[in-house]
């Protein structure tokens, strides 16, 4: 349940963790931040206190986060595939869009490819566009005609922006339009002819700057010359489900000719360049409407926004950063924000570890490419181990690094620190106390030849002779031709050296029960450089994770070649291993922590090895009860759920039995009734037929009867 992981990384040079790559978990949790805590309900307020605009109580929205593969999180029922298509492109802004076409079914949709960090640049921050998309929100939850499509695309994308103010991107617009050999007017004329009349969102920046300075225009005659006080007052007759035509007629201003919608549109083409030149120039040619007239309050030339919460209504200088404050106190005011699956209001702190389960139970094992080196696993808190459950590294053999009191515990049970200055000392401490842990340790040791490229035919042709290894000369393997034969060389001196080789693709893997050391090395020339490793000789390379703890480079094989041994764990009847290294650093003890259990580590054994005998043991006893009981637990609840499948499938199959059944009894039923009515209809042709013909019979005998 934890909604946003946060890692630092203390030493500031773990290999994957930079700044770009955390990016994506915390700018949603920021986005989540901001909504929650500042953006929608200073939004909400500056549309309650300026527009008289506010949505239900408790109207929901719903959160998406549309990836930068264009997929999205969150519930995205209702929106068409034209809708996901073009998600960002509603010309606000750069990854905020809103889906307000249902207003049971209000979407925000962020899209994290350009949405780069939770403020946004100056000047059209995230919070303003926010802004911009919340008034689409309450107009959709309260104003019917906002959904269907009534109202044109001037009216409600100038009031969107009229909230929070447009100033900046008028006169960007009036810039990007104004040939460099042509006045201002071309660009302020470009502005004025791009009112998009009709529904829908404008396909450019020109329209939505248009529509806010027709919005600007309308707000500024309806409160100089008449009773009312504003823009609010031609939201409160939508809100009646009143047309825009008739809100606006109903604000009684003569626009030239009619006080409707096509009225006032007609009148903003005919006197947009004055008001905007007025508000560029700092001028007073705009006459304002024919019933008195009034100067234009736009003034393109200052700091404030152009809000109508702003300097230009008397309400004190709103700039970009100041129209909305994003001061933290509390939530929406009637909004509840539903977020995707997996988030919560506000980032969750937790320690973490990083824990691998194989579901086959085979070995797990995380190995370096091509560029990565030693150093980056230690960094990110791993280390090289040549086979699962192997501890190698600083701190095994020096006698510099003997451990410490209470430095090593293995499954809750502190291991002696007494006479651990050597690997043998080391090894020994554990096994003192595996009767209460469950874990014994050996020695173990391995490095990696690598052959690829070695002159076998030079090596063997040039007789350069035998080496050793731990102690022992390996007669023979001058003359091998090929790493298996230098493998099988090996192995039949393991019984004297400790070390048995695989071929492991093209190289050689050693692998021994205690240190690895090379000797007696042939060399060759003035120099006296060893043959088995020069380049232009074997050029065999030797991969040693211990030695070359640095960077995990492999170095050419010599005389006096090196691999520490390390220490291999090995739990008894199948246990976990659970491993606390407490305060100790890894150059102390060789290893990390694994599974502690200071850190609810898990461990487990079969129920029938347990061992109650000592305070340790019977602390893992109970461990290890708990997690087969977790483990029943699981298990009964995976058969449940199969159960009630064959229960539902059987219930099914019986209930088609039964209707099959059913169905073919009235199949039969029917042929009877079809048979039995045939009969019936035989019979009773047949009766007559027979007493018509004894009719037939009878006048004959009726007319003789009749001549005497």
């Amino acid at each position: 349940d934890i909604a946003n992981l946060t890692l630092n990384d203390s030493t500031g040079s773990a290999a994957g963790l930079g700044g770009a790559s955390l990016a994506g978990s915390s700018v949603e949790q920021s986005v989540i931040n901001g909504l929650t805590s500042y953006w929608m309900r200073e939004a909400e307020t500056l549309m309650t206190t300026f527009f008289d605009l506010s949505a239900g109580a408790n109207t929901e929205i719903d959160l998406i986060f549309a990836e930068t593969d264009g997929s999205l999180t969150g519930d995205v029922t209702g929106l068409s595939p034209a809708q996901q298509a073009t998600l960002t492109s509603d010309g606000v802004g750069n990854g905020i869009a809103a889906v307000w076409n249902d207003p049971a079914n209000l979407k925000l949709i962020i899209d994290l490819a350009d949405f780069v960090s939770a403020e946004g640049s100056a000047p059209l921050y995230n919070d303003r566009i926010i802004a911009h998309e919340m008034v689409h929100a309450v107009m959709a939850a309260s104003v019917p005609n906002a959904v269907n499509g009534a109202l044109p695309g001037w009216f409600s994308e100038g009031l969107a922006e009229f909230l929070h103010g447009a100033d900046e991107r008028v006169v960007g617009d009036i810039n990007a339009n104004t040939p460099v050999a042509n006045p201002t007017s071309v660009g302020i004329a470009a502005v004025a002819a791009a009112l998009k009349t009709t529904p829908g969102s404008p396909s450019s920046s020109t329209g939505y700057s248009a529509g806010y300075t027709a919005v600007k225009m309308l707000d500024e005659a309806i409160s100089a010359n008449t009773a009312f006080t504003g823009i609010e007052d031609v939201i409160d007759q939508l809100e009646l489900n009143q047309s825009l035509d008739t809100a606006i007629a109903a604000m009684g201003i003569n626009w030239g000719g009619g006080n409707g919608l096509a009225q006032f549109e007609v009148y903003f083409t005919n006197t947009a360049d004055e008001y905007l030149s007025d508000g560029l120039n700092g001028t007073n040619t705009y006459a304002g409407v024919s019933i008195g007239g009034i100067a234009s309050q736009m003034n393109l030339n200052d700091t404030d926004t152009g809000s109508v919460a702003g300097s230009d209504y008397g309400n004190g200088s709103k700039t970009a950063a100041s129209i909305l404050p994003n001061t933290a106190s509390g939530g929406s005011i009637n909004f509840t924000l539903t977020l995707p699956d997996g988030y919560s209001a506000s980032s969750t702190g937790a320690s973490a570890r990083l824990v691998l389960e194989s579901n086959s139970g085979d070995d797990i094992t995380i190995s370096r490419g091509q560029t990565g080196q030693l150093a980056d696993l230690s960094n990110l808190g791993l280390q090289s181990m040549g086979k699962p459950g192997v501890i190698e590294g600083a701190g095994i053999t020096a006698p510099e690094t003997a451990w410490g009191s209470g430095d090593i515990s293995i499954n809750s049970i502190e291991i002696d620190h007494n006479n651990t200055d050597s690997l043998k000392g080391k090894i020994d401490a554990i096994n003192a106390a595996s009767a209460q842990t469950g874990v014994t340790a050996e020695a173990y040791a391995n490095a990696t030849l690598i052959m690829d490229g070695f002159d076998f035919d030079h090596w063997s042709t040039t007789n350069y002779g035998d080496f050793g290894i731990n102690g022992t000369t390996i007669v023979g393997i001058g003359d091998d031709t090929s790493a298996q034969e230098m493998a099988d060389t090996l192995n039949s001196f393991s019984d004297q050296t400790g070390v048995s080789a695989s071929i492991l693709g093209t190289d050689i893997l050693l692998e021994a029960n205690r240190g690895i050391t090379f000797h007696d090395v042939p060399t060759i020339g003035p120099d006296a450089a060893t043959a088995f490793g020069r380049a232009d000789l074997g050029n065999a390379l030797l991969l040693n994770s211990s030695s070359d703890a640095s960077n995990g480079a492999s170095a050419a094989v010599e005389d006096r070649s090196h691999v520490n041994a390390g220490i291999v764990l090995r739990a008894e009847g199948g246990n976990r291993i659970a491993l606390d290294v407490g305060d100790a650093a890894f150059s102390t003890t060789g290893w990390k922590n694994t599974n502690s259990s200071q850190s609810n580590g898990i461990s487990g054994a079969a129920i029938n090895q347990l061992d109650v005998s000592t305070q340790g043991s019977a602390q893992r006893a109970i461990t290890i009860v708990d997690n087969a009981l977790e483990t029943i637990n699981d298990t009964r609840s995976q058969l449940g759920a199969v159960s009630n499948r064959l229960d539902f499938t059987i219930s099914s199959l019986t209930n088609i039995l039964e209707n099959s059944s059913s169905a073919r009894a009235r199949i039969l039923d029917a042929d009877y009734a079809m048979e039995t009515a045939r009969l019936s209809s035989a019979q009773i042709m047949q009766q007559a037929a027979s007493a018509m013909l004894a009719q037939a019979n009878a006048r004959p005998q009726q007319v003789l009867s009749l001549l005497q």
